[in-house]
């Protein structure tokens, strides 16, 4: 709502940047979930709390001088109403799946699965240029579809950006995959919370 009401704005801090100043009688906070090093401290102070998924992150901002906001941990998770296990279906098998864009790069943990001749099955936008086309299965799924391929695939395949590995945010996918009971192959990360 932009009217002048009162609102509150729950911000999942991504890749872009969220306007405060357009909403006036809000309160605002801001949940970062990724990107970190895109977000310098100005932009924490314009919020009226700030939620980290990373315990790491979080100490680090609470402990900055220059940031006058609270700052909780709080977690990435999933939403078991949609990730949970689901019946065997063979039109979702696979022996090894990952979900996600190419992000105009080679993917580590696809390349080392090719590398090592693992049988693969990629999702996602922007793969012709770096695999073959066999090993594309979709260039997109709709998410209530993702349950069915996590549940159904032997093992997925996750990796994080530089910045979150560096600042121990997980990545959601590990709790989406997770919940389909399903096991998740994953790069290295700082302070990985021991119940994962």
């Amino acid at each position: 709502s932009h009217d002048d009401s009162c609102c509150i704005n729950i911000v999942l801090r991504g890749k872009f940047k969220f306007d405060c100043r357009r909403c006036h009688n809000s309160f605002n906070i801001m949940w970062v979930i990724s990107h970190p090093d895109l977000i310098d401290d100005s932009e924490l102070n314009e919020f009226d709390a700030v939620c980290v998924a990373s315990e790491i992150l979080t100490e680090k901002y609470s402990s900055t001088e220059s940031v006058h906001v609270p700052c909780l941990y709080l977690p990435q998770c999933t939403d078991t109403g949609i990730f949970s296990p689901v019946g065997k279906n063979a039109a979702y098998s696979s022996r090894s799946l990952f979900c996600g864009n190419s992000r105009g790069v080679m993917r580590e943990c696809v390349r080392m699965c090719i590398d090592a001749g693992v049988d693969i099955d990629v999702i996602g936008n922007d793969w012709s240029r770096f695999i073959g086309h066999n090993l594309i299965r979709s260039q997109a799924v709709p998410n209530l579809l993702l349950p069915q391929f996590y549940s159904n695939a032997e093992a997925v395949l996750n990796d994080h950006w530089a910045d979150m590995k560096q600042n121990g945010i997980v990545s959601n996918r590990i709790f989406d995959v997770l919940a389909c009971g399903r096991g998740i192959v994953t790069d290295n990360i700082q302070n990985i919370p021991e119940e994962l």
